[in-house]
């Protein structure tokens, strides 16, 4: 709000967003597409504290997304392990 942030960076906002992991749990197909589109298969997660939607309806819209085999393995699971370090 009062610019100082600016001072702090070293490199542009997006660059540090695409190191944030995104959690893909959404009752739209294009908003998971627009995550996927953004940050890539390396940083969204299945997953919720509680999921509000059915687990199925949410496998189903991941199916939707057409995936690669790898690409789908990394959200329904490679990527938290990774970040969790449980590999």
């Amino acid at each position: 709000v009062k610019g100082r942030g600016r001072d702090h960076i070293k490199k542009s906002p997006e660059t540090y967003y695409k190191q944030v992991y995104f959690d893909l749990v959404s009752p739209s197909v294009q908003a998971m597409r627009y995550a996927y589109d953004f940050s890539g298969p390396d940083k969204l997660l299945f997953g919720s504290d509680r999921p509000w939607i059915k687990i199925k309806t949410f496998i189903d819209l991941i199916d939707r997304l057409d995936l690669s085999t790898a690409d789908r393995s990394k959200l329904m699971g490679e990527n938290a392990a990774y970040l969790f370090g449980i590999q």
